[in-house]
């Protein structure tokens, strides 16, 4: 992988990166200094939510990622299991996506009537789920070069309405920015229960 992107970034005219964090690991491990930063953009419109009271009341936790283990679902369900039945009570886990885990997720929700796996959805789905919950969690870990590089997906949940939790790995926070609460630590459930 380093090699490759090394021949490319040899070889450019010109090198954008999506986020400080992606700047830092390209300036680190390539020696480029001149690097433009150009991150995601989405149409704030199309997620833009609709009739905000009467979403709200159903008050479900979303989720959408590729099911692998970077991207800390599991974290995310052992700490939705460890929450009071009160806090619980009439609220869903709902979590999209497909990936090598959605299997022993699956097994591992399966008699839990407040977990719901969703898999693939299509974009207005994501956008439907994005506006009707209360809260969109994504607890994404990872290390080297397996981490979010920005993570649009926040981007998507806060133009939805929609608070945010994630990590403080990779570009995740600056995505996140000052409109959503940051991990500590992606792993402790307990932290991301509370």
């Amino acid at each position: 992988e380093q090699r490759i992107a090394s021949i490319a970034f040899d070889r450019a005219d010109a090198i954008h990166a999506v986020s400080e964090f992606t700047k830092g690991v390209i300036k680190r491990d390539h020696g480029v200094s001149e690097i433009e930063i150009i991150p995601p953009s989405i149409d704030v419109g199309y997620f833009s939510r609709k009739e905000v009271e009467q979403h709200r009341q159903a008050s479900d936790v979303f989720s959408i990622s590729r099911l692998v283990e970077r991207k800390n679902i599991k974290t995310l369900v052992n700490a939705w299991k460890s929450l009071n039945s009160s806090v619980r009570d009439g609220r869903k886990l709902k979590i999209a996506g497909e990936g090598p885990q959605f299997n022993s997720i699956l097994n591992e929700t399966d008699e839990d009537d407040d977990i719901k796996m969703l898999g693939w959805i299509s974009e207005d789905e994501k956008r439907d789920q994005l506006q009707e919950s209360s809260v969109f969690v994504l607890p994404a870990s990872g290390e080297g070069y397996d981490l979010e590089g920005f993570g649009i997906v926040y981007l998507e949940a806060q133009a939805s309405g929609t608070p945010v939790i994630g990590s403080d790995k990779g570009g995740a926070p600056e995505a996140i920015g000052k409109a959503g609460v940051v991990l500590q630590n992606e792993r402790d459930s307990v932290e991301l229960a509370n």
